[in-house]
């Protein structure tokens, strides 16, 4: 099994949990799997029939997914693993008799399907054929946890308990999801014909740490041509497509993104080669080969960067190496979240998930809730869904516990980074160059003075005795380190951390007190009114006093006031961080620039 399914799916090794249900289904079992998205769901689903088809056997699968989209994606996928795959839509089956064509075949053959498609007439019809019947040994449900939702589009995947009386009792049941909590799996596994204490109940961690995840608010408000939070998106006097990070942006409407996707493009310098295409659109009202083209740029260093989606490219459609994904409002319901979010990332790379909601989601005191405005809003928060209200509140000591408490899992505090305590402000990018001179020279002047106790590496660079990646971890957490421990932890790895760590870390420690004391000083100065009356020298001592009325001569103050020369108004806006309008860009944000900082979870 292990060596069949690697060849056909292109891996070296499977992972422990794909070869252990691959086997259960090989043999008989139902499995009912819940795994993070991006984990290789889609190797089990059609594990089954690729090692039947191996073995010569025959027999037809169905395998039922929420969108055209994604059937048109899993048709793609299984043929390229040697199956006979055919998405059966109310699009293709205008073309030819897809059902018929998959009764008269041989072998192995895979119908994917829409639940709706399997409620409707002609799946019936085609049930009832008893070759048609007896051939059917497989049924395979992707997006599991839709079958939990009873209203909107989806409200038909409840419905498919049906087919479980109508097929052979050898038919072998198999349903995955990426998003479902672990009370709520039984029901849902009811819902979808599973026989309590009569199939595998694989449950494994949904959360995946590769994933940062930042809750904002709203900063701005928007209308049909401005969305300035989402200007971070387009670098400011970019030159070239490459300089954008590939972004998935989902929205609500079709009409918002096409507005979204206005306002990114005039953010867009005239002069970048291939601006129009840098950003697109992608909704289920695009023609199939547009869609198609869309995923593959996607997924290739093309000039695309950018997209602009609606749920259409919420379940299963795989972009691997996309690294960051922007959900630009509040979603129904935290699985719908969870599934967006999950676009990013799914190669195991470093990847963002920015998720938005409108400011009335933000918890505020309850001395603070005196206006009508103020009641409605805690109105519409206690209508929220618990878990997203946490979401976007989350506490400060460990966030990601919103959705490990959520789904039930563990969760280890002492295995993240420290966390700041408010003793250290974080470094901006000028301190933290000064702070790399500043580490550069006391290891040089460290190894220097210590190196003879080495005589191995005495006449190695000092380099070998603290690396460059440990003085970039040390400064990129430098505000966290305000004690020994919590030090430790940052350098956990320095070979010489038990020797010179100490040394290292009071250095550390007068650098950001040098810098903590000027920062307020600084403050202080700008905050207090200053004096206009100069130092009086004391005739006694001669040094500086300050000049009191009760003791002193009224004393005269010469003010001269120098005109100062006022350059005369240019016509860039360059050094305003504004966006000089053209004729093709259409209105500009004055507000350009904006950082999105948040919480990770």
């Amino acid at each position: 099994m292990q060596r069949t399914l690697c060849e056909a799916f292109g891996v070296s090794e499977l992972r422990p949990f794909q070869l252990a249900h691959a086997l259960d289904l090989s043999e008989g079992r139902d499995v009912f799997l819940a795994v993070g998205t991006g984990q290789g769901k889609t190797v089990v689903l059609l594990s089954p029939l690729v090692a039947a088809s191996k073995r010569g056997e025959s027999g037809i699968g169905i395998l039922i997914v929420p969108t055209k989209a994604l059937a048109q994606q899993q048709e793609d996928t299984s043929r390229k693993r040697g199956l006979q795959a055919f998405s059966i839509t109310e699009d293709t089956v205008r073309e030819s008799d897809l059902f018929g064509h998959v009764a008269q075949l041989k072998g192995v053959r895979l119908a994917i399907m829409s639940p709706q498609m399997a409620r409707g007439d002609r799946f019936d019809r085609w049930l009832r054929v008893k070759e048609t019947h007896q051939s059917i040994r497989w049924i395979l449900i992707d997006e599991a946890h839709l079958a939990g939702d009873d209203s909107g589009p989806f409200k038909a995947y409840g419905e498919l308990g049906f087919l479980r009386p109508r097929l052979p009792r050898t038919t072998v049941w198999c349903a995955v999801t990426g998003t479902i909590t672990p009370s709520s799996t039984l029901t849902v596994a009811k819902r979808l014909g599973f026989q309590p204490g009569s199939f595998v109940n694989a449950r494994y961690p949904l959360d995946r740490s590769n994933t940062t995840h930042i809750p904002l608010f709203f900063d701005h408000s928007f209308s049909g041509d401005e969305f300035l939070d989402l200007s971070f998106v387009v670098p400011f006097g970019m030159t070239s497509h490459s300089q954008i990070l590939p972004t998935l942006i989902f929205a609500t409407t079709i009409a918002t993104s096409h507005a979204i996707m206005s306002y990114l493009d005039s953010l867009i310098p005239t002069t970048v080669p291939n601006r129009s295409q840098i950003v697109k659109l992608y909704n289920a009202l695009m023609p199939l080969e547009y869609r198609n083209k869309f995923i593959e740029d996607m997924n290739s260093d093309s000039v695309l960067r950018i997209g602009v989606a609606t749920d259409t490219l919420t379940y299963g459609l795989d972009i691997p190496t996309l690294p960051r994904v922007i959900v630009f409002d509040l979603c129904a319901s935290f699985e719908q979240m969870k599934q967006k979010t999950g676009r990013a990332g799914r190669n195991g790379a470093p990847a963002v998930a920015i998720t938005y909601a409108p400011a009335w989601v933000r918890n505020i005191p309850a001395a603070e809730i005196t206006t009508q405005r103020a009641k409605d809003d805690l109105k519409r928060r206690e209508a929220l869904p618990a878990v997203l209200r946490s979401w976007f509140n989350p506490i400060p000591s460990c966030c990601c516990q919103v959705e490990r408490a959520y789904n039930n899992e563990p969760w280890d505090v002492s295995i993240l980074d420290p966390r700041s305590d408010g003793t250290y402000e974080g470094l901006d990018s000028q301190m933290k160059s000064s702070l790399k001179r500043m580490l550069t020279s006391w290891r040089q002047k460290k190894w220097a003075s210590v190196r003879h106790k080495f005589p191995n590496r005495s006449h190695l660079p000092a380099q070998i005795f603290l690396y460059d990646h440990e003085i970039t971890r040390l400064i990129d957490h430098a505000h966290i380190c305000t004690d020994l421990p919590r030090f430790n932890r940052v350098m956990d790895g320095w070979k010489f951390l038990s020797d010179y760590g100490a040394q290292l870390f009071k250095f550390l420690t007068e650098i950001l007190k040098a810098k903590s004391g000027s920062t307020a000083a600084a403050s202080s100065s700008t905050s207090a009114p200053r004096s206009l009356a100069p130092p009086v020298k004391s005739s006694k001592s001669g040094s500086t006093a300050a000049a009191s009325s009760s003791t002193s001569a009224p004393r005269s103050l010469r003010v001269v006031l120098r005109p100062i020369p006022i350059p005369p108004a240019t016509p860039s806006t360059s050094s305003l961080g504004k966006r000089a309008p053209t004729p093709t860009q259409g209105r500009t944000s004055t507000k350009r620039r904006r950082t999105a900082k948040g919480k990770e979870n």
